[in-house]
This record gives C-alpha cells, sequence and structure tokens, in this order.
C-alpha cells in the first residue's frame, strides 16, 4: 500500500542507468534555471559525481510506453548535470507513489530550497493547495510557510507570466512584481518593458501607482457607501480646478477591503447554490469545465439535473483579479475524467442507430415533429444521472441517517448484534487477549485487531448462551489483570459500517424505516435538493417530478427559483408528497460502502 503525500515513505537508494530516468514537464514548479550556476554544477559533477541522490517513481504504463523507467520527482538540476557530464548511471532514491503523491513530494521539495523564484513559489502554493482539495490549514501544515506569505503568494498569481519570467530572471524585484500584479493584466506587460530598461526602483514604482486611481463604476461592491468620502474624485472634482476624472477612487487600501468583503459575501451566496465554490487563485484554470445538459460536449438533462447538480465536484469559480472581480463562472466540474466520461455515454446515446449496411436508420419515435425521443436526448424516463460522489455534509447525512435505521433495528430485532457489540466493547478493553478470543473472531482477522463491524458480522451467528459466556469469561479476565486502557469510541465512520453490519444481519428493509425529512434534506444544496427530488419515487412507485408537475403550477422552474428554506417549506407543506419508501441514493451507496468493511 502507499504512503499518503502527508506521510511519504522514505523509498529505497538504489543506482541507476540514466537512460532509465526522464524529466515530467508539468512536475517540476521551477520554470527558470541559471545557465551559469548549472554549468557549475555539470563542472562539480564530473570531478566528484552526484554526491546527493535524486528522487524518482516509477512510470506507469499510462505514463510512458517505453517501457520500465523512472520519472524525476527532484533533482532535476543534478539529472541534468549527470547527463551533461556524461555519467552513465546515478543514485536515486526510489518511492513507491502514485502520479498524484508524487506531484505533491515534486511541489513540497521544491519549495524547502533556498533559491526558487517567488513566481515559481506562488504557482507551487496553488498546486498544493489543489492537491488537498482547499484545505488551506493542511497546505500551510505541508509547506511550513506564514499564513501572510502563502496568501501573499497566491496573490503573486495575478501577475502576468512576463512579469513573473522577469522575477525568475532577476530583472525585477519581488517589490516589483507585487506591485504590478495589482494592476490589469495590459498595464503591467505595458509598464514591464520601461520599468527594466530605466531601472526604475521598487519605491520610485510605487511613488508612481500611488497616482493611478480606481473606477468606482467597475467596482464589485456597493459604491453609496463611497459618496461624500474626500478619496472619491467626485467630492475633489467639486473642491479643485484640477482633479482627476470623476468617478474615481485614489483609496486603494479601502477600494480592496470593500472587495474582499464582496467577494466573501458572493462567495457565501453561492456556497447555498453550489455544492463547492473556489475562488480563482485557489483553482488552475485546465482543473475545471463548464458542463452543459445539452450540445455537443453536453452530458444530457437527466445526468445534469439528477447527477451533476448533486455531485461534489458540481461548483462554480469566482474572479477576485483586478478588473474582474465577481465574475461568476457556473456550473463548472471539477473531476474532467468523470465529465469527459458522462459527455461521450451522452453523445453514444444521442448517436442515431445505423443498419449493418452502414445505412442511418428511421429516426426514433418524437410525440412531436422534430422532436427526437427522450431516449435519444438521454432523457429515458424513470433513470436518472449519478453523481461521482457526495457533497460533505450529505455524506454526513446518510451516515447519520444509516446509523439511526440500524439503531431502530438493533432495538427490535438485533439481540444478538447488542451482544456482539458489548463482548467486542469487552474485549477491546483486554487489548483482544488470545486467552478470551472467540474462535469465530479471530477468522480473517490476523495481524490487526477485529473491528466492531466484523465483531457483529461474526458474532451474531454465535447463539445468546455461547455470547454470554463469552462476555462472562472477557470480564473476569479483565477483572485478573491490570491492563492499560485501549483505544476510545471509534470515529462515524466505523459506526457507520457497525450499522450496516447490523442492518445486514437483521436484513431489515431500510425503505421500511427511513423517511426523507426537512433536517435531512436542509444538508444540500439547492442543486443537490433538486438531484434527491427528481430522484425520489415512493413506495407506491409516485415519482416526486411528476406529483410536482400535476400539483404545482410553474413546476421544477418556479419552485428552484425560490430560496433554499422557501424551497424546503413548499415541499414539506402539510398535506403534500408522501416520502415513504423512498431511499436517496446517498444513503444506499453508503451502505454499499461499508458493507465491505469489516
Amino acid at each position: 500500500m502507499n504512503d499518503s503525500p502527508h506521510q511519504p515513505s522514505h523509498g529505497a537508494l538504489r543506482t541507476l542507468p540514466l537512460s532509465r530516468v526522464a524529466v515530467r514537464a508539468d512536475f517540476n514548479p521551477r520554470k527558470h534555471f541559471d545557465d551559469a550556476k548549472q554549468r557549475e554544477l555539470a563542472e562539480s559533477v564530473r570531478r566528484h559525481g552526484i554526491l546527493q541522490p535524486i528522487m524518482v517513481f516509477p512510470r506507469t504504463a499510462e505514463s510512458d510506453s517505453g517501457g520500465e523507467g523512472y520519472w524525476v520527482i527532484a533533482g532535476e538540476r543534478r539529472f541534468r548535470a549527470a547527463l551533461e557530464a556524461g555519467l552513465a548511471d546515478i543514485p536515486a532514491i526510489v518511492k513507491d507513489v502514485g502520479e498524484q503523491e508524487a506531484f505533491l513530494l515534486a511541489t513540497l521539495e521544491n519549495t524547502q530550497r533556498a533559491d526558487m523564484s517567488p513566481g515559481d513559489e506562488a504557482h507551487a502554493a496553488r498546486r498544493v493547495l489543489q492537491a488537498v482539495d482547499g484545505d488551506k490549514g493542511e497546505a500551510l501544515r505541508l509547506l511550513a510557510w506564514s499564513e501572510s506569505k502563502f496568501h501573499s503568494r497566491l496573490l503573486l498569481l495575478h501577475a502576468t507570466p512576463s512579469v513573473l519570467d522577469a522575477l525568475a530572471r532577476g530583472d525585477i524585484k519581488l517589490g516589483h512584481a507585487e506591485l504590478l500584479s495589482q494592476l490589469p493584466d495590459s498595464t503591467q506587460d505595458g509598464t514591464l518593458p520601461k520599468l527594466v530598461a530605466d531601472k526604475i526602483g521598487v519605491a520610485d514604482l510605487k511613488a508612481r501607482l500611488q497616482s493611478v486611481t480606481l473606477e468606482l463604476s467597475a467596482a464589485c461592491f456597493d459604491t453609496g457607501a463611497c459618496n461624500g468620502c474626500p478619496r472619491n474624485s467626485n467630492t475633489q472634482a467639486s473642491l479643485f480646478e484640477e482633479h482627476v476624472s470623476a468617478g474615481r477612487c485614489a483609496d486603494r487600501a479601502c477600494h480592496s477591503a470593500k472587495t474582499r468583503e464582496a467577494l466573501e459575501a458572493r462567495k457565501a451566496g453561492l456556497a447555498d447554490a453550489y455544492n463547492t465554490v473556489f475562488l480563482d487563485t485557489e483553482r488552475a484554470p485546465d482543473s475545471f469545465r463548464a458542463v452543459m445538459a445539452r450540445g455537443s460536449h453536453g452530458v444530457g438533462a437527466v445526468q445534469f439535473d439528477g447527477g451533476c447538480k448533486g455531485c461534489a465536484n458540481f461548483g462554480a469559480v469566482l474572479d477576485t483579479a483586478p478588473g474582474r472581480e465577481g465574475r461568476v463562472t457556473e456550473d463548472c466540474c471539477f473531476n474532467l475524467a468523470c465529465l469527459s466520461e458522462k459527455q461521450k455515454a451522452h453523445a453514444q446515446a444521442s448517436a442515431p442507430d445505423k443498419t449493418a449496411a452502414g445505412k442511418t436508420a428511421s429516426p426514433p419515435a418524437s410525440g412531436k415533429e422534430g422532436q427526437p425521443a427522450a431516449k435519444a436526448s438521454g432523457q429515458s424516463a424513470g433513470k436518472g444521472g449519478k453523481p461521482a460522489s457526495s457533497p460533505p455534509a450529505v455524506t454526513e447525512k446518510a451516515h447519520g441517517a444509516l446509523r439511526g435505521v440500524a439503531a431502530a433495528v438493533a432495538g427490535e430485532q438485533g439481540k444478538n448484534a447488542a451482544l456482539a457489540l458489548g463482548l467486542h466493547a469487552l474485549l477491546r478493553e483486554a487489548l483482544f487477549d488470545d486467552a478470551v478470543m472467540p474462535a469465530a473472531l479471530k477468522a480473517g482477522q490476523a495481524g490487526s485487531p477485529p473491528s466492531r463491524a466484523h465483531a457483529v458480522r461474526a458474532l451474531s451467528r454465535l447463539s445468546e448462551g455461547e455470547l454470554l459466556d463469552c462476555m462472562a469469561k472477557a470480564t473476569a479476565h479483565l477483572l485478573r489483570k491490570d491492563k492499560a486502557q485501549a483505544e476510545k469510541n471509534g470515529s462515524p465512520s466505523e459506526m457507520t459500517a457497525v450499522a450496516a453490519a447490523v442492518l445486514a444481519t437483521t436484513q431489515a428493509d431500510l425503505a421500511g424505516h427511513f423517511i426523507l425529512s426537512r433536517e435531512f434534506l436542509s444538508a444540500f444544496t439547492k442543486a443537490g435538493i433538486e438531484a434527491v427530488l427528481r430522484e425520489a419515487v415512493n413506495g407506491q412507485g409516485e415519482g416526486f417530478s411528476g406529483y410536482w408537475e400535476k400539483q404545482a403550477e410553474g413546476g421544477f422552474k418556479k419552485l428552484f427559483g425560490m430560496k433554499k428554506e422557501e424551497i424546503l417549506d413548499a415541499v414539506f407543506a402539510r398535506g403534500g408528497y408522501d416520502f415513504k419508501g423512498f431511499v436517496p441514493s446517498c444513503i444506499t451507496s453508503c451502505l454499499a460502502d461499508n458493507k465491505r468493511q469489516g
């Protein structure tokens, strides 16, 4: 089993032929290598060889078709120097990790070196943040940076590639790049050549930029509070004969603070409609794509409404770049592999049937002239789309619902399950000593303590008397032995596995115990609520979508034009739809996943 990127394995030190080692262009966050220093390193290698091993990981069949070999994780300069020096082989630490772990290791390894360009550090910060799914605390821990450095590097991503390249070459200083990054792209690239040619200092550039004012009409915040402000050029125009054009702000700090507040509010508002929302500094442009129901790159209306909208990877990107603050790219998919699969599936479903002779068959039947049947448009009746993964809040709700049903079943039918859990607790206190371990519990658990879920499955097959006898022996063993206390209560995910085991041993009907409630559905975003309701079919075979179209004027379109709380009020109004017999797919998926545990 591979180690996680958070705790990488030490790896094995080996001597590898240089012909079997190669560089992945997308792995090294460094974009600039000093030619003079590289020549010095190559000369040193000729004289003394490679003193510090490079770090590599095995190529896969997908990443390389040339047979067995290795990709460089860290040490590209040493690898290049070895090639220039004509060495035949090179010492290397081989990490048994996958591509994603290696990608993160390459980034972290390079950020620990003092000569890394701040521009490369900026891209590295985003790479690490993306690798840990936007967890800024984890990114800070891995990088071992201060919070101020981390956020300043992310903001540096607003500098154009030309500015960052000039910074890497040493043509300008970090202060220049930070000041230029506050300007629109065209202004940055237009200013850069003169800045370098005239050798304008940071202080001089800062003084010149102080005179650059901001257009209030382009602000993403409410500018009503700016009326009467002494930094507003409208006020200046009423006092001075010489002034800048009206409607401009000279207080960049105040303007930036108001912009940040407006962006945070916009992000919070988007979070009510989308499962995930990122700022443009938190996701690389090539890591997401707009998802559409129709068109040549569509996924189909059923998949879009019933699958994509309820998926944890469905969301929006909020722009924070100067001049574009507040712009939103909506209906984005952050799982491009899944999106590609859904697009291909829809394209195949929409393609006309062909006869054996290669001629196009007759168009599918349709209720109206010129409109294809539901199957051709990816809207076959009774079949909904499937999300790639549920949002964390939905998963947590599904786990809780599953455990709640299992608790009710255990109280009614699960005496043996309760005894099995009680015995497991006693055995845990006894540190699972072989002297009191039932034979049924030892099978299949060699080398590791039995889990609660395994205990329920294995011990529930014993009789009540056998279980009580085992409990008595374990109790007596604990009274005789003075052992250290075992681990405390397990995690929620472990208890969900126990719940699945209880349901399996009692063969309970999940649909007979679970009722979809407002409280459960409140964990979903508007898009997620829509996906669940389109999926809902109760025990009488009545689908919610059909029911709602008949009962409510305007149908789903009008319903989801409301705010989230208003939607829930309408759906759970007294005397409304009976959800009895319907179990959302997020719960059945949770049950299926946990049946494999223990």
